[in-house]
């Protein structure tokens, strides 16, 4: 059985935004949901999910915004070492901002507001792999172009 989606849960449209018009923010998509202590089950499929929607959004011209957590040095969190970096096939390119957050909330003390607003559409498409209690969030798909 299909589990309810963060959409429905909030009364929000089925149909997410499209990309076109849109800031894609994709959210901690780092090593360390995929390897030791914080690996999280059927995470390589939610980065295949992942990495299709940034190719995608990279195809259309759509604005990137990386979020990367940093829990300090030897933390599962951490920035400085491979645990804590973007994965490979979902890493930034060329200008794409990485905004380095220090607690569950990227907007908080990050210029994460700034670089929406420099960005300038009406819209953010997130690409998350994990939320606070762990979940993996597998349907990027259903983001239109």
């Amino acid at each position: 059985m299909p589990s309810t989606t963060l959409r429905e849960l909030t009364g929000m449209p089925a149909t997410a935004p499209s990309l076109a018009g849109s800031t894609l923010i994709m959210v901690d998509c780092q090593n360390t949901y995929t390897r030791g202590v914080m690996e999280l089950e059927g995470v390589q499929a939610a980065l295949d999910e992942a990495e299709e929607l940034l190719d995608r959004a990279r195809s259309a011209g759509t604005p990137v915004i990386h979020i990367q957590h940093d829990a300090g040095e030897g933390s599962p969190y951490d920035v400085r070492a491979e645990i804590g970096a973007i994965v490979d096939r979902g890493a930034p390119r060329g200008d794409q901002p990485v905004v380095v957050k220090g607690a569950p909330n990227a907007f908080g003390g990050t210029a994460l507001q700034e670089r929406l607003a420099a960005a300038g559409p009406q819209a953010a498409s997130l690409a998350a792999i994990a939320d606070l209690f762990g979940v993996v969030v597998p349907d990027t798909k259903a983001i239109p172009d």
